[in-house]
């Protein structure tokens, strides 16, 4: 699945977080862990990469390596072209994970996600990273779209290279639920709750890609998907969320927030996304 491990990081601890994740891929698949920066030369401490090889010394016996490149636009831009000289990579970073203030502030990783149609391994704000493991449950979000088509395919290949236990989960908004509710109440002989159809037929698919047979799933009422998401992570102590992000940004990602960013807000697991 992955050749090489990318973390972007500055030298900070907030970055630094990504490399517990990061490094149990790398030993997990057996390849090595790249971490690179990027920053301007007069902003670029002489010691930065023996602070970096610090911060890796008690990740185990993984290959690693740092490079300090320097910047020459956007944060995002440069470690697009970085990546994209490597053959089958997997980024892992850190990030805020902002809502809609990221359209003010910015965010490396989702700028990163407009650019690139590679996975990213999203490392929250509340991710305990120290609890990353390799197995144990996943959630898949996905709705009956483009962005969950891609996020089954991405859950299909975790499963494929690791050891996840997937329930796929479809979150639909208040008013929706009240159509649905008012279907229930007039219908008869339906063998799934029409709210569930959805789900059921995500669960479907992403079992004919998989060969796993009896995939739970589970549908969630809320207007905050970000947060319902995470919270169901939470409940079922989830090792991964696996999600497609629209990867919105500007004023459209001002107006419309971003539900990736929500989840990997507030998730205490990391976020695997892609955008499609």
């Amino acid at each position: 699945m992955f050749t090489e491990v990318i973390v972007p990081v500055d030298g900070s601890d907030e970055s630094a977080r990504a490399l517990g994740p990061a490094s149990a891929v790398a030993h997990y698949l057996g390849i090595p862990m790249n971490a690179v920066a990027f920053l301007l030369p007069p902003d670029v401490p002489e010691d930065l990469s023996d602070t970096i090889f610090a911060q890796m010394t008690d990740l185990g016996e993984v290959e690693r390596s740092v490079d300090v490149m320097e910047l020459t636009g956007p944060v995002a831009s440069d470690l697009w072209d970085y990546v994209a000289r490597k053959t089958n990579p997997i980024v892992v970073m850190s990030t805020h994970g902002r809502g809609r203030s990221a359209a003010v502030v910015g965010s490396v990783a989702e700028e990163y996600l407009t650019k690139s149609h590679r996975a990213v391994l999203l490392v929250g704000p509340k991710c305990v990273s120290g609890r990353f493991r390799l197995h144990g449950p996943m959630i898949v979000a996905a709705q009956e779209d483009s962005f969950g088509d891609a996020a089954l395919a991405l859950a299909a290949e975790a499963i494929d290279t690791f050891d996840f236990e997937p329930q796929v989960v479809n979150v639909l908004d208040l008013v929706s639920t009240r159509k649905m509710e008012k279907a229930r109440a007039g219908a008869g002989g339906y063998d799934l709750p029409p709210d569930s159809v959805g789900a059921h037929r995500l669960a479907n698919e992403l079992e004919r890609a998989t060969g796993l047979a009896g995939i739970d799933y589970r549908v969630l009422h809320s207007n905050h998907p970000g947060q319902a998401i995470a919270e169901r992570a939470g409940e079922v102590s989830a090792s991964l969320i696996v999600m497609a992000t629209h990867g919105r940004t500007g004023m459209d990602r001002f107006t419309k927030g971003s539900c990736t960013a929500d989840v990997v807000a507030d998730a205490t697991c990391p976020v695997l996304a892609v955008s499609p």
